[in-house]
């Protein structure tokens, strides 16, 4: 739980951008009973594992501030933290001819507004991509926009173009680049047939900064359309960040079929608000509130689509960071309520130190229909790996391992034995099960028992589809 941790922050931001796009279509249902019976075992087991997994993440991510959301990356244009680089690259063709453009704008007066000073195209040897580049001036407003669009990539790229759209101030002295300002950048990807794309766009607009500088904060609106065949069709993104003042992102998805699914985060110094409504007619509400300078607070209610077993989920809890020794504590509980009307209650406590400058969280939690887990969560450069066990409601003992990646997905491991006294005694598990998350939660599966293998789908829920 470490305030610093700005890159795995972003995993808690990623996350709510594939949530959204990642479902797919299901296979068929099982058709063996006893395995029916095993595969809403590892459902519920597996839902529990994520699910925590998942929320401490989010605590531990949400320290990090607003400034993890200026790193977010968003189509064709980066990301706002990363402006600077981005902006200085796109305008490099208007700054290596700079001396050449101010000797053509000397014949301009303010009456010819925008005016073509500069035309170029080109071949590069060691690649074998074209440019085409164009630069145009407006005396009377001192507004250099600056067009190149890149072409015939290799045959292994599946880039088909690349153009790039700048806007410069540049305060009327076009051969001094050092008091240039970009007001504005568009940029677009077109991609070639057969890849998951077929191209996003996007638009920077940067808060005003002085020559020099760069860019604090800004607006980014972009978009990626992908191609035929696909579950997903289009994806938009709106992010507004200033600099000490926080902001909002919000997403949202078209599907093949018609259906959406939306989110929207608020974000400043001391809460974070994240709401969505997910495709299957989910919807979750998150807030994050800081409650001391290394403590926050945590409310999360996930609502299930009609129908759904369970209903609804709700999160509370609080954790503290202690930055003396990179060490922390989390408590909280989730209560589970099932279509019945019955709740189920689950506490859990957490302990977090630091290893070579990674994470290690232990975990204890116990519910009140009897089930109890004990994991470990170790953090690594490329993803978290989780071990651990625990006892069903049916006395069933249950060994587990998972990877949990930077996207917010997971794979799951499940060896479920008769009972603890039979896993001693060296007796095989009764089924073993491999499930695969997606970051909303839903995902698919397979199991293995004497019955004979099946594979299925599972809800956001856990339950099977």
């Amino acid at each position: 739980m470490n305030p610093k941790g700005t890159t795995r922050a972003l995993v808690f931001i990623a996350s709510f951008l594939i949530m959204l796009s990642a479902c797919s279509k299901n296979p068929s249902a099982p058709s063996a009973p006893q395995n029916e019976e095993y595969i809403a075992t590892a459902g519920n087991t597996g839902a529990e594992i994520f699910r925590s997994v998942q929320t401490l993440e989010q605590l531990d991510q949400a320290l990090a501030g607003p400034e993890a959301f200026g790193k977010l990356e968003l189509p064709a244009v980066g990301s706002l933290a990363g402006s600077a680089s981005t902006l200085s690259k796109r305008v490099r063709p208007f700054h290596l001819h700079a001396d050449e453009i101010a000797r053509r704008a000397q014949s301009l007066n303010k009456a010819n507004g925008d005016s073509l000073i500069y035309e170029k195209r080109w071949t590069d040897p060691a690649t074998g991509i074209s440019y085409h580049a164009r630069i145009t001036y407006n005396s009377a407003t001192g507004l250099a926009v600056v067009t190149v669009v890149a072409y015939d990539f290799p045959s292994t790229s599946v880039i088909a173009r690349d153009s790039a759209r700048v806007v410069v101030h540049t305060n009327f002295t076009l051969a001094d680049t050092t008091d240039d300002v970009v007001q504005r950048l568009e940029a677009r990807k077109d991609y070639r047939s057969g890849y998951r794309l077929r191209y996003e766009e996007g638009a920077l607009v940067p808060d005003a900064y002085q020559p020099g500088t760069e860019p604090k904060g800004g607006i980014i609106d972009a978009r990626k359309r992908f191609n035929a065949g696909r579950d997903t069709l289009e994806a938009n993104y709106r992010l507004e960040y200033h600099h000490n003042a926080g902001g909002n992102f919000s997403e949202s998805v078209l599907f093949e079929d018609g259906a959406r699914a939306s989110a929207h985060v608020t974000f400043n110094e001391n809460n974070i608000v994240f709401r969505a409504n997910f495709r299957d007619g989910s919807t979750e509400l998150t807030q994050v509130t800081k409650t001391g300078e290394h403590a926050l607070a945590f409310n999360k209610t996930l609502t299930f689509a009609p129908g759904a077993d369970p209903v609804s989920l709700h999160e509370e809890g609080e954790f503290a960071f202690n930055p003396s020794d990179s060490s922390a504590a989390a408590d909280f509980a989730r209560e589970t309520l099932r279509l019945n009307g019955t709740r189920e209650r689950c506490e859990l406590h957490a302990t977090e130190s630091r290893q070579n400058g990674f994470r290690r969280i232990t975990v204890s939690a116990s519910s009140s229909n009897g089930t109890s887990f004990n994991w470990v969560l170790q953090e690594g450069a490329d993803k978290n790996r989780v071990e651990g066990n625990a006892v069903n409601e049916e006395g069933q003992y249950i060994l587990f391992n998972a990877d949990f990646y930077a996207n917010g997905s997971a794979d799951l491991h499940l060896e479920v034995y008769a009972s603890k006294a039979a896993y001693d005694n060296g007796e095989k598990p009764i089924f073993t099960a491999d499930l695969h998350y997606r970051p909303d939660g839903s995902g698919n599966g397979r199991i293995i028992s004497a019955e004979g293998a099946e594979s299925f789908a599972f809800g956001p829920e856990g339950k099977p589809e």
